[in-house]
């Protein structure tokens, strides 16, 4: 458990809840995510693998991964979202595997994209840590949005609260 004083300056700086948008079909025949729904890889030399989130700010977090459109005009998340309590990420920062990993967290914003953060992992991590990583992670959502959800919200026919939760 995190020190009170800890746990309100990460408030400052991350929100409750992150989201993750789909590039690939995560979402399974049976409902659940895949671990395909999370791809770590190296960008810029810092010895450390992202997978690409969105702080959940407020409204427009969510607003923007549905919008989010290509160079050639398409969604970029056309096979959903999901959206995982930072609470949960703290407890699993904790265990064993994931400080093998160097599981951590990070925002950091982008051009057109304010609410931009990164899940972080080793790059030295052997293929079946990164993939017992990204299992966890699939097992943690606390919502799940398909596309046509994530339409729905950009066309203003459905809240987010309208969403169940698994």
């Amino acid at each position: 458990m995190l020190d009170r004083g800890v746990e309100a300056e990460l408030e400052k700086t991350f929100p409750s809840s992150l989201f993750r948008g789909f590039t690939v079909s995560a979402i399974q025949d049976d409902g659940m995510l895949s671990a395909s729904a999370f791809e770590f890889k190296e960008f810029d030399g810092r010895g450390i693998q992202e997978c690409s989130v969105n702080w959940n700010d407020d409204a427009g977090s969510l607003l923007q991964i549905a919008a989010q459109i290509k160079e050639n005009g398409q969604k970029q998340f056309k096979y959903g979202a999901c959206q995982i309590s930072r609470a949960v990420i703290d407890r699993m920062s904790g265990l064993a595997a994931a400080i093998t990993a160097g599981f951590n967290y990070e925002r950091k914003p982008v051009e057109g994209n304010p609410y931009h953060g990164n899940l972080l992992c080793k790059t030295e991590l052997s293929r079946s840590g990164k993939k017992a990583l990204c299992g966890m992670l699939a097992m943690s959502y606390d919502r799940l949005y398909t596309r046509e959800q994530l339409d729905q919200i950009c066309s203003g026919s459905i809240e987010d609260a309208d969403m169940h939760r698994r």
